[in-house]
């Protein structure tokens, strides 16, 4: 046990003492206002329950004189069961229900409201636009995993050997947001004098066609493809005699998943996200209870993984800074499109409304580095005669994403003021908060608020301004309890297994998607 916690212990150390400072963030019990959620544990990965239960150094070698080989495939699937903690995680102010309302200088913007429509292009007859959003994310997942062993050498005497492993799922994930509105008051249908594309609520401004990025839908959004690749070199060694065994492994993992494409909110991802990596880890076993007379054995198993993903390039959105969701507040996206609306003479709605949404401008290319994780896994296995049943507890912690943009921010975008007209609003969020919104003067009565355009350049959103962090996926630290039943029929010329097995997931922090999965599993050693 000691070899064990001991090489857990420098593994960590290692991977840590090479990570960036400023990169590390500690786990919080709620996040809220994230563009952009990473797997937190891929699906069939080392050490995780459906990929270990019942599947461990013993069937390498149950065939007596075979080629000492194993095989298994591993049905899965799971469903994620808490979905008000996903929707805190991607709402702003920690909420799962936000009301949208019309609001404006006139009304001195005291309505009661989380979103100012105008900002998602809605604007009725009536000017009294009223609705709740309200979003309950759900992951769902299906895959097939395949898992081949292979001793190269072996010292039959002594017990120790090397060998090889290769590993992949193959996955179907589907991802939806549950998007729902209750629309309080219509505020009369869209006003068709806005000479803009209208939305007449919402669902439709969550999903309008200018967007590029960002979109919130009704719709699920799925992805089926081969998750990562996993490849092992390790060695073996049973210790004294076949009570207790050890082994270490280092391995690559080949990414094969799919990237952040940035284009909806809680994009289905099939493995780890498209990012290459290298693997530790080690496993140790010790037979706690023997009984020779009625082929019973107790043994306790613990295996530890730990992995470094490198850097690669997403696409994501972020928010400026203190401003969740500014990332969807209209823009100008230089001074040139400013110019224009202001060049409206006289002015009309088209110079009011003339911008470009934040989304399209605060969704770039960023370089990501996930970093260091790892996966501790317990168990106690009990076998009578062929059946075996087993009971666990894994363990996994990842440190918060760093994420980085790719290229320089080039310098030009600015909030636009509430009633456009070329003036830009620096300080405007995107609730409609009449503090933000009122016109402000200095001491001497000059104008301070709406900002002129010959002032544009003290509007500029500056790379300092990006909340970059509102574009990573926290740290996290979830547990997995779990139980499975099998037997091995070892007595047959080519050995087999066959599992099954359920365990659930969850976390106190709500960036970690709780679910419960079935697996069902066979294998054949050879």
């Amino acid at each position: 046990m000691k070899y064990v916690l001991l090489i857990g212990f420098f593994l960590g150390t290692v991977f840590n003492s090479i990570q960036s400072d400023n990169c590390f963030n500690n786990c919080k019990a709620q996040t809220t206002s994230k563009t952009s959620l990473a797997n937190t544990q891929a699906p069939f990965s080392s050490v995780s329950p459906e990929m270990v239960a019942g599947f461990r150094i013993d069937r390498t070698y149950a065939r007596q004189e075979g080629k000492n080989g194993v095989f298994q495939a591993v049905l899965f699937g799971s469903k994620s069961t808490n979905s008000k903690n996903l929707a805190r995680y991607f709402f702003p102010h920690g909420k799962d229900v936000l009301m949208v309302a019309e609001d404006d200088l006139a009304d001195d913007f005291n309505k009661k409201k989380d979103l100012l429509a105008q900002n998602f292009n809605i604007f009725t007859n009536d000017g009294n636009f009223r609705s709740e959003i309200s979003i309950a994310p759900t992951q769902s997942l299906v895959g097939c995993g395949f898992h081949w062993r292979q001793s190269i050498w072996r010292h039959e005497l002594v017990g120790k050997g090397f060998w090889v492993s290769v590993s992949a799922p193959i996955v179907h994930v589907n991802n939806r947001m549950n998007l729902k509105e209750n629309v309080i008051n219509n505020g009369g249908g869209p006003n068709p004098d806005a000479d803009i594309v209208v939305m007449s609520n919402m669902i439709q401004a969550l999903n309008q066609q200018e967007w590029c990025f960002g979109k919130i839908t009704q719709e699920s959004k799925t992805v089926t493809r081969l998750a990562d690749i996993e490849l092992k070199f390790g060695y073996d060694n049973w210790l004294l005699d076949e009570s207790s065994h050890l082994e270490l492994y280092i391995g690559a993992i080949v990414p094969t998943s799919n990237k952040m494409e940035g284009h909806y909110v809680f994009e289905p991802i099939a493995g780890r996200g498209g990012y290459s990596g290298i693997m530790l880890g080690s496993s140790f076993g010790k037979a706690l209870w023997t009984s020779d007379s009625q082929e019973a054995t107790v043994y306790y198993e613990m295996a530890n993984h730990s992995e470094y993903l490198f850097k690669a390039n997403q696409t994501r959105s972020f928010d400026l800074v203190d401003k969740p969701w500014s990332r969807y507040l209209e823009m100008y996206v230089n001074v040139d499109q400013a110019m224009q609306a202001e060049s409206i003479m006289p002015p009309t709605s088209v110079s009011n409304n003339l911008a470009t949404s934040g989304i399209n401008i605060l969704t770039q290319k960023v370089s990501v580095i996930p970093g260091f994780s790892c996966d501790i896994n317990g168990a106690l296995v009990g076998t009578y005669q062929q059946i075996q049943a087993e009971f666990g507890y894994n363990l996994f912690f990842r440190r918060a994403e760093c994420v980085r943009l790719a290229c320089p921010w080039v310098v030009g975008p600015a909030i636009k003021y509430t009633s456009g007209l070329g003036q830009t609003n620096p300080i405007r969020d995107i609730t409609g908060n009449k503090y933000f919104e009122q016109i402000v003067l200095n001491e001497t009565g000059n104008t301070l608020i709406p900002v002129a355009l010959f002032d544009f350049n003290q509007s500029l959103i500056m790379e300092e301004d990006i909340d970059i962090e509102s574009a990573s996926t926290p740290a996290v630290l979830s547990h997995t309890i779990y139980a499975a039943l099998g037997c091995h029929m070892d007595s047959m010329k080519h050995p087999v297994l066959a599992n099954l097995g359920a365990s659930y997931t969850f976390a106190q922090n709500n960036a970690v998607i709780s679910k419960w999965m079935l697996w069902i599993k066979g294998g054949v050693s050879f």
